[in-house]
């Protein structure tokens, strides 16, 4: 009786699926914690991944966007901004910045976008909300608005002030002048 037996040795197959079940592990704890909204799109703008990360300020959820191009989604002069992007990210082969607001739910949201070339014509874009920093900027043009209106009062009283002391003096002359008229007559 002959018995074969043929063994391998999996200890390097299993250390490298252990190795690789770890990073991803470790990829999809950094995008669970991550706010921003991470998107491929091609050179047309079409969607074609959209990492798991904050979908709930995405302008549709990822399964409407999925293989739909920004002309389908947004209207024409957003469509056109974002396909400008992507357009100057592949030709230049460098990032781009931009910045929108769009209106989500009940709330406009601003955002601030890298669009950076992955391939040559993949992009892989970076959507920031940056509202609270947009309400803070309105919020800084407003009071720098209010501080000159009062700078421009203060001006004008204090003008305002100096003609009304000039007036005073001379005033002060005529009556004087009309005094020594009356008494002399």
């Amino acid at each position: 009786d002959v018995r074969l037996e043929i063994a391998f040795d999996i200890t390097e197959r299993k250390r490298a699926e252990e190795a690789l079940w770890n990073s991803e592990r470790k990829l999809r704890s950094i995008f669970e914690a991550m706010t921003d909204i991470i998107m491929i799109l091609d050179a047309q703008g079409r969607y074609r991944e959209i990492a798991p990360t904050n979908t709930a300020l995405m302008y549709r959820p990822p399964e409407e966007l999925l293989g739909k191009t920004v002309k389908e989604v947004f209207s024409p002069d957003m469509a056109d901004l974002f396909l400008g992007a992507i357009g100057s990210a592949l030709a230049q082969r460098r990032p781009v910045s931009l910045q929108y607001g769009l209106m989500i739910g009940e709330r406009r949201v601003w955002f601030e976008t890298a669009v950076s070339p992955l391939t040559s014509e993949l992009v892989i874009c970076v959507a920031r909300d940056i509202s609270e920093r947009k309400r803070a900027e309105e919020e800084h043009e407003k009071l720098q608005d209010q501080l000159l209106q009062s700078q421009k009062l203060e001006a004008v009283g204090i003008l305002a002030g100096g003609v009304a002391h000039d007036f005073n003096n001379m005033l002060g002359a005529i009556i004087g002048y009309a005094e020594l008229t009356m008494i002399a007559m």
